[in-house]
């Protein structure tokens, strides 16, 4: 965790499977639930000397878009401004395998838990 001003900055992490060759990128799409919180919880990736955030919606869902994974830094660091949480759960979606400059789906990433859920506290 981080403290920043006093508040709690949970971090979560995970580590992805083995990635195909020349896959480029990936979107994390998930939700949030955070007790006694408005829905706009921040949600950041950082890794491979990239980072991106994005605020969820009304409903807590979020989406990260563009995610540059490699072999060597197969981890991924999700950082959400929530101290009460009552729930978080994300997939990966839209792998896209590049060839000759074409761009190709080449399906979800099958993780041995693509539903990984964190729950603490009822909301």
């Amino acid at each position: 965790m981080f403290w920043f001003l006093g508040l709690s900055i949970p971090i979560f992490s995970l580590t992805t499977p083995a990635l195909p060759d020349k896959v480029k990128g990936v979107t994390i799409t998930g939700v949030v639930a955070c007790k006694g919180v408005a829905p706009n919880v921040i949600i950041s990736y950082y890794g491979d000397k990239q980072i991106k955030q994005t605020t969820t919606d009304k409903s807590g869902m979020f989406m990260l878009e563009g995610l540059v994974l490699t072999k060597k830094k197969p981890i991924l660091h999700l950082k959400y401004n929530c101290s009460n949480l009552c729930s978080f759960s994300y997939t990966f979606n839209d792998l896209k395998k590049y060839k000759n400059g074409e761009v190709y789906d080449f399906g979800p990433i099958q993780l041995a838990n693509p539903h990984l859920s964190l729950k603490s506290k009822k909301c």
